[in-house]
């Protein structure tokens, strides 16, 4: 599960020196079976905060104290907080920043068209429903993964959920996730089905570096579409260029890092920095990745 397209330790070093000096953001690639112990000895190792990726969204939870309502809710962390008493609390930010994401963008949509089923689409499905997308469809290959997808965290197996939610927003008492709709992740039914829908989002690792000839979408974009892609490297990902090439507006996955990125930040010190500081380090650093 290498970490070695992400943006986040030079995003973040370009911003802690002014905000938090002496402070350093690290990469540690963590096997499954020393997540626990990483997790339980972060305290004594001077960590205050560290964010969690695949494959560690849901494994991560066992070990934290309490988890915010909103990854209680969506059962799936990607942001711990170390307290000073060592008490680990467990936040998702992945809807907040996505919400903020798609609000950015001003424009109203009447459909969307999920690509994948993993802790990042249950996390998009919620914001779209904060912003009132009526109609929200996932496309999954296998049935069984879109049940499990379709079931709630099971609480009683969760901390409990003590810490206010990230971005200040409790989530939705209504499960967005209810009777949601499914079609195959075919090529043949996505072409045929993608034009008919306002927004397409991308919540699979397909075309990430450095499979860089990848997409999970090769057909089935149309002029005013919005193409969401998670993926932020490569710059534009072969999805948002065949997007592009039909005239759809392409998004990357820039944006909803630097307002995670941000949002960690706060949880972590309670230091504010505006995300577009975040957002112009991340595109810098991107920048340089892709010359090099």
């Amino acid at each position: 599960h290498g970490l070695s397209h992400t943006l986040s330790p030079a995003m973040f070093n370009a911003i802690l020196p002014d905000v938090l000096p002496g402070a350093e953001y690290k990469v540690f690639d963590i096997p499954a079976s020393d997540l626990g112990s990483f997790v339980r000895t972060a305290h004594e190792s001077g960590i205050v905060g560290f964010n969690v990726t695949i494959p560690h969204k849901v494994a991560v939870i066992p070990f934290l104290d309490s988890l915010d309502e909103t990854a209680s809710a969506l059962g799936a962390v990607n942001c711990v907080s170390v307290g000073t008493d060592g008490i680990r609390v467990g936040h998702n930010t992945d809807a907040s920043a996505f919400e903020a994401c798609i609000r950015d963008l001003d424009r109203r949509f009447d459909s969307a068209l999920i690509l994948g089923a993993g802790g990042a689409a249950r996390a998009v499905v919620h914001a779209l429903s904060n912003v009132g997308v009526p109609l929200i469809v996932v496309a999954e290959r296998r049935s069984a993964a879109f049940e499990h997808f379709l079931r709630p965290a099971d609480a009683g197996a969760h901390p409990p959920a003590h810490a206010p939610s990230a971005g200040n927003r409790p989530p939705s008492t209504v499960d967005p996730l209810a009777g949601l709709p499914r079609i195959p992740f075919d090529p043949r039914v996505l072409s045929q089905e993608a034009p008919e829908f306002s927004l397409i989002v991308n919540c699979t690792p397909v075309g990430m570096f450095p499979n860089l000839d990848a997409s999970p979408l090769e057909a089935g974009f149309r002029s005013g579409q919005v193409v969401f892609d998670l993926v932020y490297r490569p710059r534009p990902t072969r999805l948002l260029r065949l997007a592009m090439a039909a005239g759809a507006t392409p998004v990357d996955g820039l944006c909803m890092l630097a307002r995670q990125a941000a949002e960690s930040l706060r949880l972590w010190t309670g230091i504010e920095v505006p995300h577009e500081r975040f957002l112009a380090a991340a595109e810098e650093s991107a920048s340089r990745c892709t010359s090099a």
